[in-house]
């Protein structure tokens, strides 16, 4: 009794590990997508989906990168800057990291910028 008792615990815990570690980021309601701007790339044998959303009335642009691979912050953020920059900039280009977000295994990021 007390081995199967062990072993739905065990089942249970790494049931929850799994689905956290494959959680997508969380996107605000009030975020529209921009159509226009999706765009599918491959870097270095990595698959990378790119989106953009922005809040109406607002400047900052959200970018959303999901990649088949591990991304660092610094690789997500030079990826979106010039996936943005001829899509959304007339000015020059202001990063808003207070709006960055990624997923637990990082292969999803949320990047922000103002431009």
């Amino acid at each position: 009794m007390k081995k199967i008792l062990l072993l739905s615990v065990l089942f249970a815990f790494f049931g929850c590990t799994n689905s956290v570690k494959n959680q997508s980021i969380v996107l605000n309601n009030n975020l529209i997508k921009v159509d226009e701007n999706h765009y599918e790339t491959i870097i270095d044998g990595n698959k990378i989906i790119l989106d953009s959303y922005i809040v109406p009335f607002q400047i900052p642009y959200y970018i959303v990168l999901k990649s088949e691979k591990l991304l660092t912050l610094s690789e997500a953020e030079n990826i979106a800057i010039k996936y943005i920059k001829p899509r959304g900039c007339t000015s020059p280009l202001k990063r808003r990291t207070d709006l960055d977000k990624s997923n637990f295994d990082k292969t999803e990021w949320l990047i922000g910028v103002e431009c």
